[in-house]
């Protein structure tokens, strides 16, 4: 058997590292996929609907979502996407009192299906369809 450099070995050693990190974060993405995109809400908010949409992005391997409604942009915290069940928290200040609201959605294809329930004890049901995704230039043209 012959004893391989140092250098090699390290380098070897530098390359499984790097494979090993892009497959854990190509499963990342592929984990989440069924969720990335901008979503179309329908929420029942004291039997009115009320429209606004989620939307779900990869950052630097991380899960990053906002709620864009009402109040403005609210950035979700909390996010977990397991067994197509979306779970999360948004904490919003209306300017006259500060809240949060717990979301569990199933999410089957394009469609989501969930609730909120805020600390002050209110439950808002609601329901999502996933937007297509904009075709590019490039696509409409090829």
């Amino acid at each position: 058997m012959r004893k391989t450099s140092g250098a090699l070995t390290a380098a070897l050693l530098f390359v499984t590292a790097n494979l090993l990190f892009m497959s854990e974060s190509h499963a990342q993405q592929k984990k989440y996929e069924p969720l990335i995109g901008t979503w179309n809400l329908t929420v029942l908010i004291e039997g009115v609907e009320q429209y606004s949409t989620f939307t779900f992005q990869m950052k630097k391997d991380t899960l990053k979502g906002v709620w864009d409604g009402e109040f403005g942009p609210i950035p979700m915290k909390n996010i977990t996407f397991a067994r197509d069940t979306l779970r999360c928290s948004l904490f919003i200040d209306t300017g006259m009192e500060f809240f949060s609201i717990r979301i569990t959605g199933i999410v089957k294809k394009d469609k989501m299906n969930g609730s909120g329930i805020s600390d002050l004890g209110d439950y808002y049901p609601f329901t999502a369809t996933k937007r297509k995704p904009k075709k590019g230039l490039l696509d409409s043209v090829l």
